[in-house]
């Protein structure tokens, strides 16, 4: 009986080490609840917080992407000498992107043209204290820029004044002598009977009067097409008050087909 016994546990035995390194290890290992629910946790906390780093990237994106838009509608105020117009738009931008180099140069760029000394001394003081070096250096080209700009329009006007102070009163006589023969070269010339028509006179005045309006009418449709462009480009940076203050002065001052175009733009904003 005792040998049996034994036989029996020593028969068992490798059983139990078996189930004890893993050999058949289901039937009796089993995970508390809480356990599972904390690992389960943990597996969906990693996915979740690798799906907040595109939201991030795309935010900074569309940050970028409207930059570059408010710049380009600055470019064409700029253009226009709408500097008013740039100012509003700029000045808010960058006291929402204090840091953005950008903005701050294309705020320079307006300063400079309106000679706006304190409001470039106050972009280049700030850009100094955000330590941007390559703004700094593009903000000295820019001076530089319009300071040859200014000098060069100094020198082409003081060269015209000194033409006009050294011109002496023969040198006056030769000139208008010389428009004189001019004229007589063209082919203009009198009879003493055409000199004492009142008809030939009226008809001379009616020409000189004629010549000068058409000078006025085409200085009109000029601005009026400029006005016109303008008014395009107020539609496509949906700048509907500004493009119906300018379309309406094409209306006003210019030809029937600007007007009619005028009308048309201003149709399709309404």
């Amino acid at each position: 009986g005792a040998v049996s016994r034994r036989r029996n546990e020593e028969t068992e035995y490798p059983q139990d080490l078996q189930r004890a390194i893993g050999g058949n290890t289901q039937p009796d290992v089993q995970l508390p609840e809480d356990l599972e629910s904390e690992l389960e946790d943990d597996v969906t906390v990693e996915p979740a917080v690798q799906q907040k780093q595109p939201k991030q990237d795309s935010a900074t994106l569309q940050n970028e992407a409207e930059i570059r838009k408010l710049v380009e509608e600055a470019d064409i105020y700029i253009a226009y000498g709408r500097y008013e117009r740039a100012l509003e738009m700029l000045r808010p931008a960058v006291n929402k992107n204090p840091t953005n180099a950008i903005l701050r140069l294309k705020l320079v760029e307006v300063f400079l043209a309106t000679g706006d000394v304190a409001g470039l001394s106050q972009q280049e003081a700030d850009l100094q204290a955000i330590g941007d070096d390559e703004a700094l250096s593009k903000l000295e080209e820019l001076k530089a820029e319009t300071a040859v700009a200014k000098a060069d329009a100094i020198d082409s006007g003081g060269d015209v004044e000194e033409t006009e102070f050294d011109l002496a009163d023969d040198d006056v006589d030769n000139i208008e002598e010389q428009e004189k023969n001019t004229d007589l070269e063209e082919g203009i010339e009198f009879t003493l009977d055409d000199v004492g028509s009142d008809e030939n006179e009226a008809d001379v005045a009616d020409d000189i009067a004629s010549s000068v309006d058409d000078l006025d009418f085409l200085g009109d449709t000029d601005e009026a097409a400029t006005k016109l462009e303008l008014g395009r480009a107020y539609i496509d940076m949906a700048d509907k008050d500004a493009a119906i203050e300018i379309l309406n002065e094409v209306i006003d001052s210019g030809n029937e087909e600007q007007r009619d175009e005028a009308k048309k733009l201003l149709e399709s904003i309404a």
